[in-house]
């Protein structure tokens, strides 16, 4: 999963951060969970996801 460098690209530094201070399968579910945000979000308003870098 983190592997490469695709991770800070995609998710943000908060993702290799989280990683560094928790174990990996808390990582795993927090960005499990950001994900099914995200997508709630994208589901219940009809507008497309804008990526605020």
């Amino acid at each position: 999963m983190w592997r490469d460098n695709t991770a800070n690209k995609f998710f943000g530094q908060w993702l290799l951060d989280l990683k560094c201070r928790k174990p990996f399968n808390v990582a795993v579910v927090a960005l499990a969970n950001k994900l099914a945000r995200i997508a709630w979000s994208v589901m219940s308003t009809k507008q497309p996801f804008e990526l605020k870098v």
